[in-house]
């Protein structure tokens, strides 16, 4: 935030901070701390925003709807919830998921890559 001077207060910065920390959520409008970091059933806005980018650069097609189970979503006593009728969009979901991981994620031509950036980082922060 300072380096790209980014005018925050010192309380907007911690409800950032427990947003992406959802374990830090209070007793009042918890749900709102399901949003973006959803350790309840781990269904949030950012994994949407990663499985719909990482599918479309791949040029995989997602069959789960994310706009809608966002239309489908409640909150009831406090938590996200969604109807019955989405379930097969969750499974979707996460089938996608695991997909991803089986065939692109631990791919072993993009874990090499992943290990010369780790290596190049690390011989970086040597010299730097």
């Amino acid at each position: 935030i300072d380096q790209n001077a980014l005018e925050y207060d010192t309380d907007e910065v911690s409800f950032l901070k427990d947003l992406i920390d959802s374990d830090r959520r209070p007793n009042q409008n918890g749900w709102i701390y399901e949003i973006v970091s959803n350790s309840r059933n781990s269904i949030d806005v950012d994994k949407f925003d990663y499985l719909q980018r990482d599918c479309y650069n791949i040029g995989v097609k997602s069959t789960y709807d994310a706009s809608r189970l966002m239309k489908f979503c409640r909150v009831i006593n406090d938590e996200i919830c969604f109807h019955s009728k989405e379930v097969y969009n969750v499974y979707e979901l996460f089938h996608t998921r695991y997909s991803l991981f089986k065939t692109v994620y631990t791919h072993r031509a993009a874990k090499a890559i992943e290990f010369m950036i780790c290596d190049a980082l690390l011989n970086a922060d040597q010299t730097l």
